[in-house]
């Protein structure tokens, strides 16, 4: 990665030339603010531009700003249009976003299926958010937003293991996502034998990159550690009953 600062006259120019790299590259300058002050309009200008060229990376921005309303009026329709035209074209991150939308119903219908169509593709390149989010799909550990996501979703049987096997992939990228629910799979033993000290691992993996919800779990671990301790101490004392 070029750390330098742009040279943004010369790359204004060919991008007002019609170059869309130049496009691309200036549009993610004044999105990061690296050599020109930070401006939603801009980006938004010169990724449609490039967009409109065909360039997958600009399609995708353009669809990252339609579907968060940043910039423009929030759209998830028109943000999935451009985020399948990116990835048509094999752009990971593109297919990573458009499996999403099928997960979890934005700007869709919802489809089990077409949210593993699209996350396979994207975790074929390895990228690492829709390794962990294939291991979502087959968990079944969706976002329920309505009484039919919830049908929809229990009328699939989860596959633990495969679950726990993408999550392990993108744990070992350093996802912490990944992480975090690999440590659950440990914890619960679904997908893999329950061991307490691989889930306290991978916790702790997530929980140094700042992921809020691993830091939860390591409370509730030793919680769970606890009592199970209590549990099996019981029956040895009284009985483990009939």
């Amino acid at each position: 990665m070029n750390d330098q600062p742009p040279d943004i006259q010369n790359l204004k120019a060919k991008a007002e030339a019609g170059d869309a790299e130049s496009q691309i590259r200036l549009a993610m300058c004044y999105e990061s603010g690296k050599g020109v002050p930070r401006d939603e309009a801009e980006v938004l200008k010169w990724a449609r531009k490039a967009a409109d060229q065909g360039d997958p990376i600009g399609q995708n921005i353009l669809g990252r700003y339609y579907f968060n309303g940043t910039g423009i009026p929030q759209d998830h329709e028109e943000a999935v249009q451009w985020f399948r035209k990116a990835a048509e074209q094999g752009l990971a991150n593109a297919r990573h976003n458009v499996a999403l939308c099928y997960y979890t119903g934005d700007g869709t219908n919802g489809d089990h299926n077409e949210a593993i169509r699209w996350c396979r593709k994207a975790a074929e390149q390895g990228y690492a958010p829709a390794l962990n989010l294939l291991g979502n799909c087959y968990s079944r550990n969706h976002y329920f937003k309505t009484e039919q996501d919830i049908a929809n979703c229990i009328s699939i049987s989860p596959n633990y293991t495969e679950a726990a096997k993408w999550y392990r992939k993108a744990a070992e990228q350093g996802d912490a996502d990944g992480q975090c629910n690999l440590g659950d799979a440990y914890a619960d033993g679904e997908g893999v034998p329950q061991d307490f000290n691989e889930a306290r691992k991978w916790y702790n993996l997530a929980s140094v990159q700042g992921y809020k919800a691993a830091k939860e779990r390591l409370t509730q671990l030793a919680d769970k550690e606890f009592w199970q301790k209590e549990c099996k101490d019981k029956d040895v004392f009284f009985g483990a009953g009939i």
